[in-house]
């Protein structure tokens, strides 16, 4: 299957455009397992949402996450920079 496709959502106000993408292309992005993504998903580690049995993501929604976590790892000194609850190497961060 390709990359993400665009989804047409509305809101009460107006009409967006959202990457909505599956946990395979999502693992491919961060380079992690799919079991990993569906792990950081169902603790809400990674932000998701279930159609069914099946997990999808919104694109845009990683990417602030990421940025988030990459903010607040820079404001405690740690040098960041990977999916939100993992350290660089795709370990759970304990700390």
């Amino acid at each position: 299957m390709g990359g993400p496709f665009r989804q047409l959502l509305w809101t009460r106000r107006s009409l967006i455009m959202a990457n909505i993408v599956t946990a395979k292309e999502i693992a491919k992005y961060l380079k992690l397992t799919e079991s990993t993504i569906y792990k950081l998903a169902s603790t809400g580690e990674l932000p998701g949402f279930r159609i069914g049995k099946s997990w999808r993501f919104d694109m845009d929604e990683i990417l602030k996450r990421i940025k988030e976590e990459k903010k607040s790892r820079a404001g405690q000194g740690s040098k960041g920079g990977s999916a939100p609850g993992m350290t660089t190497r795709g370990t759970r961060d304990e700390s």
